[in-house]
């Protein structure tokens, strides 16, 4: 659960046999374990949370998110969904 006053960046990803695999979801959210519920709702996949990067803000969680979305554009399928693998977004 997030402190009061924070908002996290995290990066999601569906699971398959245990194993997270591409696409990865980039996004932010006050709550990213709600957050991750709220996906998996619409979602075949299960859907696990592979990391979560607590921010003092949400205006630096938008900047940060920001950041990461422009700089691989190239590997953007569609909205917050990257052609990648966990291990790859991570190091970005």
């Amino acid at each position: 659960m997030a402190h009061i006053g924070t908002c996290s960046v995290y990066i999601m990803a569906r699971a398959i046999e245990g194993k997270l695999c591409a696409p990865v979801k980039v996004g932010m959210a006050a709550d990213p374990q709600k957050r991750r519920g709220e996906i998996q709702t619409g979602n075949p996949h299960e859907i696990q949370v592979a990391a979560i990067f607590e921010l003092p803000s949400k205006a630096v969680a938008r900047d940060v998110e920001r950041s990461f979305h422009d700089v691989l554009s190239d590997k953007r399928l569609r909205g917050e969904c990257f052609d990648m693998d966990v291990p790859t977004a991570m190091a970005s």
